[in-house]
């Protein structure tokens, strides 16, 4: 496989595979699809917020929705919002099960509105941006494109930024996969890796004896280090490019 150009990726119709039922499409207005694609994650993720709520965690609810919030902030990641959740209290599966419904709903609005979301002023910056990664990170490991969606799987797995429901399906996009494998495949990657993740936590707290907290400081201490570090390297690259 040679190697990825970001003029290879164009963010158009032609390239953008179709997220529509053939069936829906003859029998549903283009119009209320739309509103459909662009409001049903959120719906959903307003239910799972109001079960959260007023069911499973009435009484712990607000911490744990800042939490949910502060996984979309760069550079937080599930190797640092899953082990601040177990030391605050909550269970390593509600922590699992609360960042894979955030990689799926995010999964699913970036699949079905990535034609609007490439040409928005803001958000389309933002593509072109994770395209460039994405390039680069394809052709650092060509494997991830080979194998598809199980390479597509096996990167939303890794705790890493850039590895969760937003991002990934621009990476889907670019090895060619169609929008339902792409919301399949990070689905099962985000609830594998959360899983793996939170109980890892859960289990070097119960059977290691390490503090949370502890574990939580040195996520924080890694994702720092790497933070910082692809900073340097990118602007050390743009420096020898001028």
């Amino acid at each position: 496989m040679g190697a990825i150009k970001e003029d290879d990726v164009v963010a158009d119709e032609g390239y953008l595979s179709s997220s529509t039922p053939p069936l829906m499409k003859a029998y549903v207005s283009p119009l209320i699809l739309r509103a459909l694609k662009l409001s049903l994650p959120f719906i959903l993720c307003a239910a799972y917020l109001l079960f959260l709520k007023y069911i499973y965690i009435p009484d712990k609810f607000y911490p744990h929705a800042a939490l949910m919030l502060f996984y979309f902030i760069p550079p937080a990641g599930k190797e640092t919002i899953i082990p601040l959740g177990i030391a605050s209290g909550f269970s390593w599966y509600l922590m699992a099960i609360s960042m894979t419904v955030l990689d799926v709903l995010s999964c699913m609005f970036m699949v079905w509105n990535f034609d609007l979301i490439c040409k928005a002023p803001v958000f389309g910056g933002w593509v072109a941006a994770c395209v460039k990664a994405g390039t680069k990170l394809l052709n650092r490991f060509p494997l991830i494109a080979k194998i598809s969606g199980l390479g597509l799987g096996l990167f939303v797995m890794l705790p890493f930024q850039g590895s969760g429901g937003i991002a990934s399906p621009v990476l889907g996009k670019m090895i060619g996969m169609s929008s339902w494998s792409i919301a399949i495949t990070v689905s099962v990657g985000s609830f594998l890796g959360s899983v793996l993740l939170a109980f890892g936590f859960y289990s070097a707290e119960q059977y290691l004896k390490i503090d949370p907290i502890f574990l939580f400081g040195g996520a924080v201490i890694i994702v720092v280090i790497m933070f910082i570090y692809r900073r340097l390297s990118q602007a050390e690259k743009e420096i020898k490019g001028s």
